[in-house]
């Protein structure tokens, strides 16, 4: 009953917990859980300064600004009227939160050399804890702690080649913890959709099972084939996890539904079907982010309007515009390796459980998979190229990661959930492979 009525979570979980003699779990501090890595994603810094670029960074709590405000920024950063001027003021949740002062898209700290002022003058320790501690990604997921990626380093291949494994930084990460640094909690119960909650450990299990699927060598080496596996881990996962539903044969009984709803309209071509539902949804979202392109001009936001072109650009691509199949890939080892640590870090951070339903956050994943390489492929139509680059896949992967994670994007998607789930989780398959999708079947209709 709790776990079904969302109160295992928050508030409301605290008081139902009182009220029924429950204690909250129990469990190690977070500095000294055990941490949990993916051997895939690994990261050395190579001083791009993107993390510095078209990001917010904060909130910045009180003590982190009076420790930067102590040094006199006025001679040191151009353009400071008063040293406080390092600093502005935002919206985050409805509640006023201090963040980084921006200039041409950038922190105004970022040197010329790509370099952080903060950092070169008066310390690394003296950094804004984001700052730190990007690109890492922390969840808690039962009192183990994964070490994800955020997939937002425009220099993030040459980073992952010249890295070591991501526990040789492990006493710098447990340093980070010891800092306040944040940490996403997997729920204990997980909302697979409106008709079905599971538990933290089916919800691993699914997890695991997905991401070891994406990264598996099943001899497809083309660039569309971690989609696939994708696509594929989640249509065999949710069956399972739809199992113990489906296993009521009375439920499922066929005559009983029709014997109160009538007979069955008969089913138009799946094929068709899925072309109808993926006509309407890149429609919608192309007008979507062409009107969030034509507001954020409107309000002087050149940087977030070019994010939003990139974003309405590679939903057009997505909706079938530009194939991908007739651009050469560069490296396409490369760029497959990209798609997966696209996927799989979404996964190990717990990004598909963080934004509502399981159903929602797997197709988010998807889609941003999928965009990644559309949106590299049209850098390459920008640039007169049937080639594209690694570094196309990079700047796309990046753009799309950031312009995902915008407050209203979310609330768009979130009203195309069904959609957004159907095309690019339980049909992303169908975007590689020329084959009907699959239309039936719990994914798709539970």
């Amino acid at each position: 009953h709790l776990a079904k009525n969302g109160f295992l979570e928050g508030a409301r979980a605290d008081a139902a917990r009182a009220s029924v003699g429950w204690t909250a779990e129990e469990g190690p501090e977070t500095a000294t859980m055990p941490l949990k890595y993916e051997a895939g994603l690994r990261h050395a810094c190579q001083a791009c300064g993107s993390c510095c670029s078209a990001t917010d960074v904060g909130p910045i709590p009180d003590s982190v600004a009076e420790v930067i405000l102590a040094h006199d920024w006025t001679g040191e950063v151009d353009g400071l009227e008063k040293n406080e001027d390092v600093f502005r003021f935002g919206d985050h949740g409805g509640k006023e939160v201090r963040l980084m002062q921006m200039r041409n898209d950038q922190c105004v700290f970022l040197d010329g050399d790509k370099l952080c002022v903060i950092h070169k003058t008066i310390g690394f320790d003296k950094k804004p804890t984001p700052c730190r501690q990007f690109p890492y990604v922390f969840a808690d997921q039962g009192g183990e702690l994964t070490v994800s990626l955020s997939m937002e380093c425009r220099a993030y291949w040459q980073a992952k080649q010249a890295a070591e494994p991501a526990e040789t930084a492990e006493t710098d990460l447990r340093e980070l913890l010891k800092t306040g640094a944040p940490v996403h909690q997997l729920p204990v119960a997980i909302f697979v959709d409106a008709g079905l909650v599971t538990d933290r450990a089916a919800y691993l299990a699914f997890e695991t099972s997905v991401r070891q699927a994406v990264r598996t060598d099943d001899g497809d080496t083309s660039v569309m084939a971690p989609l696939a596996r994708y696509g594929q881990a989640v249509n065999a996962g949710l069956t399972k996890l739809y199992a113990d539903v489906m296993a009521d044969e009375t439920y499922c009984d066929a005559q009983r539904w029709s014997a109160v709803f009538g007979t069955a309209t008969p089913q138009p071509d799946p094929w068709d079907t899925f072309l109808d539902q993926l006509g309407k949804f890149t429609t919608q979202a192309v007008e979507f982010a062409g009107q969030g392109r034509d507001v954020a001009a409107e309000r002087k936001l050149p940087w977030l309007s070019q994010r939003f072109e990139v974003l309405r650009r590679a939903f057009e691509v997505a909706g079938g515009s530009l194939d991908a199949s007739s651009f050469r890939f560069k490296d396409s080892a490369a760029t497959a390796e990209i798609l997966q640590d696209v996927i799989v870090s979404a996964l190990f951070s717990k990004e598909a459980v963080r934004r509502g339903s399981l159903r929602f956050g797997l197709g988010l994943v998807g889609l941003r998979a999928l965009l990644t390489i559309s949106g590299a492929c049209d850098r390459a139509k920008q640039a007169c190229r049937v080639e594209v680059t690694v570094q196309d896949v990079i700047d796309s992967m990046v753009t799309i990661s950031k312009v995902t994670r915008e407050a209203a994007i979310l609330d768009f998607l979130s009203g195309l959930e069904t959609s957004l789930f159907s095309l690019f989780a339980t049909n992303l398959g169908t975007f590689a492979q020329h084959t009907p999708p699959r239309l039936h079947g719990a994914g798709v209709h539970a």
